[in-house]
């Protein structure tokens, strides 16, 4: 992902993400981020201030709110499975945080049975999405190569690229998986393949 960090669009963080273990070292695919053409325009003649690394968590938190103490972003695993993109489910429970803590500090009341109205305000938004994203990540994850091909070339069709760009939604990619069902009733036979039903 490349984020421009100032309103000039002259910083910017960038990163990437990787299996685990991944089959090269991680550095080098930052480099070939600087020399591959869908990338290099953005980043021609960048200077690299820092690198940092780090674990993406994947999955959900059972608790995410316990006295004195509600976790956002990365820490609570607020991350979208296919991606590992985290700014929306972040922000947005970053949100949830502060309406409770504002009640919590109104009523002089950190206590986890006061927080927990935390956990359950994010996770009613982004449960199921991040279920459904687990589900599916698993499942590329045992495809191989003519697999994910094979699903690809499902998406090379006008009708499909209309309906994507119609439905989809990069936080809530299940929102499109119905219009994409009943327009195209043949995927039907691909759901229990992709889902691992």
């Amino acid at each position: 992902w490349i984020i421009p960090t100032n309103r000039e669009g002259t910083e910017a963080r960038i990163g990437l993400c990787t299996s685990t273990p991944p089959p090269k070292p991680i550095k080098s695919y930052f480099d070939m981020m600087f020399t591959n053409p869908l990338t290099e325009p953005f980043l021609k003649g960048c200077t690299v201030k820092g690198l940092l690394g780090g674990a993406i968590p994947l999955g959900f938190l059972d608790e995410t709110a316990m006295d004195r103490v509600m976790i956002v972003g990365d820490a609570a695993s607020q991350v979208k499975p296919l991606s590992g993109g985290g700014l929306y489910p972040g922000l947005l429970s970053s949100n949830f945080c502060s309406e409770v803590a504002e009640e919590a500090l109104e009523n002089n009341d950190a206590s986890k049975k006061i927080l927990k109205k935390y956990h359950n305000l994010w996770s009613a938004a982004l449960k199921r999405e991040i279920a459904i994203g687990m589900r599916i990540r698993k499942r590329f994850l045992q495809m191989d190569d003519s697999q994910v091909d094979k699903y690809l070339s499902y998406l090379n069709d006008e009708k499909i690229l209309s309906i994507i760009s119609k439905y989809g939604d990069i936080d809530y990619p299940s929102k499109l998986a119905f219009p994409l069902l009943k327009n195209i009733p043949i995927l039907l036979k691909f759901l229990p393949e992709v889902m691992h039903l």
